[in-house]
């Protein structure tokens, strides 16, 4: 996801500067990790918008981009988030805040 992402984002803005953090993007760990990463983006005054990307997989690999308190850490920022988690048909609590 991360490439594709970079790739995207260079051959359509080629001027725009990327800031990539990593976080865990399923278990027990990963919201938690995944909120830290989006309050460090969210103080920067150059970060224009926050795009949170991982590829498919199981249900239960996605239940993290439906944690309530990744939820309202979405709805707390102030930069504009892009939900970009899983394929079609997966439908995290994310992709709605």
């Amino acid at each position: 996801a991360e490439r594709d992402v970079i790739e995207n984002v260079r051959l359509r803005w080629p001027g725009a500067t990327l800031h990539v953090r990593h976080a865990l993007m399923q278990g027990g760990q990963c919201a938690g990790q995944v909120i830290t990463e989006l309050r460090l983006l969210d103080d920067h005054d150059d970060v224009d918008v926050i795009v949170i990307a991982r590829d498919g997989g199981s249900v239960e690999d996605l239940l993290p981009f439906s944690d309530e308190a990744l939820i309202r850490a979405v709805h707390a920022a102030t930069t504009p988030v892009v939900s970009a988690i899983g394929h079609e048909p997966d439908t995290p609590i994310l992709d709605l805040v």
